[in-house]
């Protein structure tokens, strides 16, 4: 009987232990919050848990309502699970509390261009670009919020800001030869290819463009050379196989360019 009372008393003892334990984990969580569940939040959101994520943030910030960060990673789930009304709503609640978050217009910006709503995307990036003028980013952004537009000339002052803050941004430079393409001078756009390879010898893209600008101007063999080394980057790029067909055939090579529709 006195092993049975012993034994009783140690489940005793351990279940007491584990509920005070509990109550412990639970104290502390407490204690942590809404920092904890913030901080559990964006951890969350970076493992791409992002519902769960978002539990974590509204429990913060039914604590804590001018906890601006929380409302900020908040935008941020509410836009990848696209719920694009209530992501906007979060932002504005940033800017409520923080005029000065450039963060939070440029995300507006992204949230409005999921909705290909590009004007006020681009009325959003450029409320970014007041807040953070040196940010190439936010430049190049606006740029490509024009181009999606059809602004290719107000797209040219974006980039060139962007190219200001560094001369060898790549992506800025070549959507900067895209507008200038669009405006009707395709040979002049050459440069601006010609600087982003510099940048990258690898960028494709620039490499396929420059192809089309030669092409538009007769210069085929070339045009054919650009295309076969953007492929020598990037074999499976569907745009440059066919823009490789279509100049074979100015060229009267028939013959590769049939085997060069074969394989798109």
């Amino acid at each position: 009987m006195l092993k049975i009372d012993i034994r009783k008393g140690f489940v005793a003892l351990t279940l007491c232990t584990f509920a005070l334990c509990t109550i412990a984990l639970a104290a502390n969580e407490t204690e942590l919050e809404p920092d904890y569940l913030y901080w559990k939040g964006t951890k969350l959101y970076g493992e791409k848990n992002y519902e769960e994520a978002l539990d974590y943030l509204d429990r913060a910030l039914a604590q804590d309502a001018n906890y601006t960060n929380a409302w900020l990673y908040r935008g941020h789930a509410q836009k990848v699970l696209k719920s694009y009304n209530k992501s906007l709503e979060s932002y504005d609640k940033v800017l409520e509390l923080d005029p000065n978050s450039h963060s939070a217009w440029h995300n507006k910006a992204d949230v409005y261009s999921r909705q290909k709503d590009y004007a006020s995307a681009i009325a959003a990036e450029l409320e970014a670009t007041n807040l953070s003028a040196n940010s190439k980013y936010y430049w190049y952004m606006v740029g490509y919020y024009q181009q999606r537009m059809g602004e290719f000339e107000a797209s040219l002052n974006a980039f060139d800001k962007a190219i200001d803050i560094d001369p060898a941004y790549k992506d800025a430079l070549y959507r900067k030869g895209v507008s200038i393409m669009a405006t009707g001078n395709p040979m002049g756009a050459i440069t601006c290819y010609d600087d982003a390879i510099e940048a990258d010898p690898d960028y494709y893209l620039a490499y396929n463009a420059k192809g089309l600008a030669l092409e538009t101007g007769g210069q085929y063999a070339e045009a054919l050379n650009n295309y076969d080394k953007a492929l020598e980057i990037r074999s499976t790029y569907t745009q440059a196989k066919n823009n490789r067909m279509h100049v074979l055939l100015r060229l009267k090579n028939y013959k590769d360019s049939m085997e060069c529709f074969m394989t798109l």
